[in-house]
């Protein structure tokens, strides 16, 4: 069979997407509460001047790679060279919180992720003057076992030193 007359045809039984469906009952209500920040409205209304949302969230198990030579700078003409061999540096997690109104980011590494790793994200961001002294600041998290538990509950609630 010609591939025009496959193109023509009604059914493509070889085409597929991956889907995944959803299985929480909720999850319709769930994601209107995020996607409804990120249109800068909660429970109807519009967020205020003083509302921020950091949405964060983490990259695990990246490959820390150290180059065995230095690389050599460009030249006229040529680009940088960098020598392909590397020893392994181990894995690294990567925590990152972005400031969806200012799109900022602020991001570390970790050698590893749990509670306290993400602790020390959560931190130095609410110390910050913008966040600590505003009236409301969202965080949008996966359920992920990093951020999930009532000690990260209490650490986003808890108010911060003015």
């Amino acid at each position: 069979m010609s591939q025009r007359i496959r193109d023509a045809d009604a059914i493509k039984p070889w085409q597929y997407q991956y889907w995944i469906f959803p299985r929480d009952p909720s999850c319709a209500g769930k994601a209107g509460r995020v996607l409804d920040l990120y249109a800068w409205y909660w429970q109807g209304a519009p967020l205020g001047p003083q509302d921020y949302i950091i949405s964060a969230d983490e990259k695990t198990s990246i490959q820390a790679r150290i180059r065995c030579r230095a690389g050599l700078a460009p030249g006229s003409g040529r680009a940088k060279r960098i020598e392909h061999e590397y020893a392994r540096g181990g894995a690294r997690q990567y925590l990152a919180a972005w400031d969806v109104r200012r799109d900022i980011v602020r991001g570390r590494c970790e050698a590893s992720t749990g509670i306290t790793p993400f602790g020390r994200l959560v931190t130095p961001v609410m110390e910050q003057e913008t966040y600590c002294t505003a009236e409301r600041v969202f965080w949008v998290v996966d359920n992920g076992s990093s951020h999930r538990d009532q000690t990260t509950v209490r650490r986003l609630a808890k108010p911060m030193p003015t």
